[in-house]
């Protein structure tokens, strides 16, 4: 097996029971590196977002008593310009990725990238937040597997009428 680079174009050829067959392929440009270090900047950014809002003012999963003015100040000035920055480097990779393959291989490699994550959050990571939130603040004595299901049916519903998908929205 061989690749040769001619304008642009990759060919790959294999030996197949002693036949050489040759494909041609777009080339995948290199990575960004740019992009790569502002994804990561902001993801750390988001984790200190989240730990502040336990220190806000504002209702959140978990809090603090009494709330911090930091905190306010923190999640006040991140709340301008944090998911721009996501939408931002998110639109910019998608037109650097649409350079090089079409609405529908990306719109395909989006959703088998993105779908099994957007699923296990949903039904995994969220509904001990939600659970926890509501034992703690509304004061529910339902146990954890009583309250899954309510949970499920609460969203479906949520999610079908209005599009809310608990945070997960963005990932598409």
């Amino acid at each position: 097996m061989s690749f040769s680079r001619f304008g642009g174009l990759r060919t790959h050829t294999s030996n197949v029971g002693g036949l050489f067959i040759s494909q041609s392929e777009r080339e995948v440009p290199a990575r960004r590196d740019d992009l790569d270090w502002l994804r990561v900047i902001a993801v750390i950014l988001l984790i200190i977002f989240h730990t502040a809002r336990i220190f806000d003012a504002p209702p959140w999963y978990i809090k603090q008593i009494p709330p911090s003015n930091w905190a306010d100040m923190l999640v006040a000035f991140m709340n301008w310009w944090h998911m721009p920055v996501f939408f931002l480097i998110s639109g910019a990779g998608t037109w650097f990725a649409l350079n090089y393959r079409s609405g529908t291989e990306y719109l395909r490699e989006r959703a088998r990238r993105l779908f099994i994550p957007f699923v296990f959050g949903t039904l995994v990571i969220v509904p001990p937040q939600v659970y926890y939130r509501v034992i703690s603040q509304v004061g529910e004595t339902l146990s954890y597997i009583e309250f899954y299901p309510s949970f499920l049916s609460a969203w479906l519903q949520k999610a079908i009428l209005s599009g809310h998908t608990c945070g997960f929205w963005h990932t598409f």
